[in-house]
């Protein structure tokens, strides 16, 4: 393991990389990984933890995925402060030096790290210092899907600013994003009219049926009555009658599970090094 000391007194905070293949990592790196979440400069739902786990053994399990962690350490604490995870890759016609490639799942949409808010520049930076000194045959970061305009990719511009790397964004592609705490609820009703009043139909049929609710499950998990409920309904549906229904598939079956089990996400000590 390599470490990398920040300008100034030996005391002040270091950072540390740990290399660990996905099907070993440990509870207590998972509980910080996901309360690394909450503090992350740029939030991904597909780098949590607990879709990530059980996206690697279900559904690409001949994958030898790893996990970088970044850590700071000073004299009195030791924090996780960044989390990538990638599969290898030899060069390709596109990208044709060996690489590091950000995981992706036949689920995943939006690629990249999680860093840090506080420090996500310092990580950044010792991330690639690590790949330089401790890992000769990588020759670069790969991420399909980052978002190009996002705060990761400013901060990769900064590192390769800093550090003699360079930072290229190839194939962007607009993405539509609607947020509607941003727009009138004119524009809505104008621009989703045909949408909404759909929705609301389909409402009023379901409330001829019965009580309609929602319900919100987030720190503690979905409950396993509700997974079951949900694919059961799911196999009432068009996809019951195709090969793509849950229980034609056990991969898509255990990562649909065990991704929808998330624990409430608390800081653990990690271990000194």
């Amino acid at each position: 393991m390599n470490e990398y000391l920040s300008s100034g007194p030996i005391r002040k905070a270091a950072f540390a990389i740990r290399v660990v293949a996905a099907r070993q990592v440990s509870a207590a790196d998972i509980e910080n990984w996901a309360a690394l979440e909450a503090r992350a400069l740029e939030p991904n739902a597909y780098l949590s933890p607990y879709f990530v786990l059980p996206a690697t053994r279900y559904l690409t399990p001949k994958s030898e995925t790893l996990v970088l962690f970044i850590e700071r350490s000073s004299p009195m604490s030791c924090e996780l402060v960044g989390v990538g995870v990638f599969d290898k890759s030899s060069p390709s016609l596109h990208f044709p030096v060996p690489r590091l490639v950000g995981y992706r799942s036949p689920h995943s949409f939006l690629g990249g790290l999680l860093l840090d808010r506080d420090c996500h520049d310092q990580a950044l930076r010792a991330l690639l210092q690590h790949m330089r000194a401790e890992m000769a045959w990588v020759q670069g970061l790969e991420f399909t899907d980052a978002w190009v305009d996002g705060s990761l990719v400013q901060a990769a511009a900064n590192a390769a600013r800093g550090g003699a790397f360079r930072s290229i964004s190839r194939g962007a592609v607009p993405r539509a994003i609607l947020r509607p705490a941003n727009c009138p609820a004119l524009l809505l009703d104008k621009a989703l009219a045909s949408r909404l009043r759909d929705l609301n139909r389909r409402r009023r049929r379901l409330e001829e049926r019965g009580r309609v609710e929602w319900r919100w499950h987030r720190d503690d998990g979905v409950p396993d009555a509700a997974v079951e409920a949900f694919l059961t309904l799911e196999h009432m549906g068009w996809k019951g009658q195709g090969a793509r229904r849950c229980d034609r598939n056990p991969g898509m079956k255990r990562f649909f599970v065990n991704s929808s089990r998330a624990s409430p996400p608390s800081a653990a000590p990690c271990s000194r090094y």
